[in-house]
């Protein structure tokens, strides 16, 4: 019994003793700092930028396909329009004419290429519109597709897969290169959903939407023509793994939360503006950061250079706080503001020149910008907000001119002025 008595006394002083310690570690919990949460980045070398120029090489591999002879197709004639039926030539690169018959080619039925796995290129009409699920099963020899977007909304349906999640089917794994061709204005939502082997695509200039998850998980997509579109939806790139550089053009208006999560390679990107182009103007909202202070950990580990483009005005505040990996940042003429802390902590930004049309830096702006070491003001006036520079102690060469009116806080600046 004193045996029983003496464990049961020893576990309830263990208990209290776990319940303290617990009390102890709430109550010591770390405060980050207020500025710079981050060290300069390691210069360790980067990859080296793919030189591949794949929007040419895509374009050239279509560009050098002839249409077939009419006699190569079987079709059908409907009011006035013609679906193709089958193929029967035994070229493995294949162009299909725009008419046959006299009759614009409107439609493919499945029968016309489904099974031909000794095709390597084909090409569609932009007139196919309505294209029947499965036309290119089992078509397992295709590097290259030029092709119209399948009303079903997902690409898998042309090769005969049952929903947007399976949509990299075995047939889809070899194609590297594809275009979509005619006039559809968007891609829904997961329309190449998880195609992880496909290297290049490019965009019909009438396409101004990427749906939510459009690309998610494409893993080795290398290039996408993404200079036209308006709008891109939430996670629309996310998992695009091998993308190094990525432009976003003048017409972008809104880019979605974690449009870009994962997008590990990217070293490149440009964009008119920081975040999503609304209430969210940081960019660490687009890498899939939910508030401003937890962006660091999510911009990708390589990404060097960004470069904003007109018809951007105002970069707001945070815009691009704690991108730690930035080496060099590129800001259009137009720009008049650069708003509270919106470089604070990119610890390893080296050299900024600032548009003449700069009117005004936010206070703490370019703080904790660790090797910041060279300022140009190509503007003649202007304010330098309250400690805009402040900890910027490599900062050794400036060009302010005299009705540039400097806050306090700013000695790493008026330092260099003054020597």
């Amino acid at each position: 019994m004193m045996k029983r008595f003496v464990f049961l006394f020893c576990s309830v002083l263990l208990v209290l003793g776990c319940l303290t310690g617990c009390g102890k570690k709430e109550d010591q919990r770390t405060e980050y700092p207020t500025y710079v949460t981050a060290e300069p980045r390691v210069q360790t070398p980067d990859p080296e930028l793919d030189p591949t120029d794949y929007k040419s090489e895509t374009e050239a591999i279509f560009a050098g396909i002839l249409p077939q002879s009419e006699e190569n197709f079987t079709y059908s004639v409907e009011n006035e329009t013609a679906m193709l039926t089958g193929y029967t030539g035994t070229d493995t690169n294949v162009r299909v004419p725009e008419t046959l018959g006299g009759f614009p080619v409107t439609a493919v039925a499945e029968t016309a290429f489904s099974g031909r796995n000794d095709l390597t290129v084909l090409a569609l009409p932009a007139t196919a519109k309505q294209l029947a699920k499965g036309v290119f099963a089992d078509c397992t020899g295709l590097t290259a597709l030029q092709t119209t977007f399948p009303e079903a909304g997902y690409i898998g349906w042309l090769f005969g897969a049952a929903a947007a999640e399976q949509n990299n089917v075995p047939a889809l794994r070899n194609i590297g290169n594809l275009e979509i061709v005619g006039s559809v204005t968007a891609l829904p939502e997961k329309a190449f959903y998880g195609c992880g082997n496909l290297e290049a695509i490019l965009l019909p200039e009438s396409l101004q939407t990427l749906g939510a998850y459009a690309f998610c998980y494409c893993e080795g997509l290398k290039y996408i023509n993404a200079d036209r579109l308006v709008t891109v939806g939430e996670h629309a790139l996310d998992g695009c793994l091998s993308l190094q550089t990525l432009t976003f053009g003048s017409s972008l208006s809104s880019l979605g939360f974690a449009a870009l999560y994962d997008c590990s390679g990217l070293m490149n990107l440009s964009v008119p503006f920081a975040g999503d182009g609304g209430e969210h103007p940081y960019m660490g909202y687009v890498f899939g950061a939910t508030e401003v202070d937890f962006s660091k950990g999510f911009y990708p580990e390589r990404l060097r250079k960004i470069t904003v483009s007109a018809p951007c005005t105002v970069l707001g505040n945070f815009a691009f706080y704690e991108c730690s990996s930035l080496y060099e940042i590129i800001l259009p003429e137009g720009l008049k503001t650069i708003g509270i802390r919106a470089f604070s902590g990119c610890v390893s930004l080296r050299e900024v020149t600032l548009p003449r049309s700069l009117d005004r830096i936010g206070e703490s702006a370019f703080s904790g910008c660790k090797t910041l070491s060279k300022i140009v003001f190509s503007g003649e006036t202007g304010t330098v907000g309250i400690n805009a520079f402040l900890g910027c102690d490599a900062l050794t060469e400036a060009t302010v001119p005299a009705g540039i009116v400097i806050g306090e806080g700013n000695e790493p600046l008026k330092r260099c002025l003054s020597n």
